[in-house]
């Protein structure tokens, strides 16, 4: 699994296939440099952990894998004396277009094969988050997720 701090705007130069530095070195004073700029899934993740996760005591780290998937990497926690590694993975859009939905999973550490969780939905506009009680692509969720979501 790949980790960053996040993806970043491309100057001209970068999309050429020049490095930053040599990017650097050729551009005018009027280009822009490169900054920062969080990834939109990062914000309604972001809600999700504020709301439910941060005070399980998970990590928080926004990571990104090798195809460029938004996921954030929680760390690890011990359970019954097994340890077990936590990821939040944006999922996609919800059904309403309203929300977007991440899926909480959790592995045993070391091991490739992950076990949903739960399901969230964020709705960045208005700051709603819900868990779904999902555990399982086929399970149907709470009223209170299929209402926010549209499903």
């Amino acid at each position: 699994m790949e980790k960053n701090a996040g993806p970043k705007s491309r100057g001209k130069n970068e999309d050429a296939g020049n490095t930053s530095e040599a990017a650097g070195a050729n551009a005018s004073p009027d280009e822009e440099s490169e900054v920062y700029e969080p990834d939109y899934r990062e914000k309604p993740a972001k809600m999700i952990y504020d709301a439910f996760l941060a005070k399980e005591g998970f990590s928080y780290e926004v990571c990104y894998n090798a195809k460029g998937n938004f996921y954030l990497d929680l760390g690890s926690k011990e359970e019954g004396g097994q340890l077990y590694h936590y990821r939040l993975v944006y999922d996609l859009p919800s059904k309403n277009g309203l929300c977007e939905l991440f899926v909480l999973y959790r592995a045993e550490e070391g091991a490739d094969e992950e076990a949903i969780v739960d399901m969230y939905a964020a709705k960045p506009d208005t700051g709603e988050v819900v868990r779904s009680g999902r555990k399982a692509w086929s399970d149907v969720g709470t009223k209170a997720y299929r209402d926010l979501t549209g499903e």
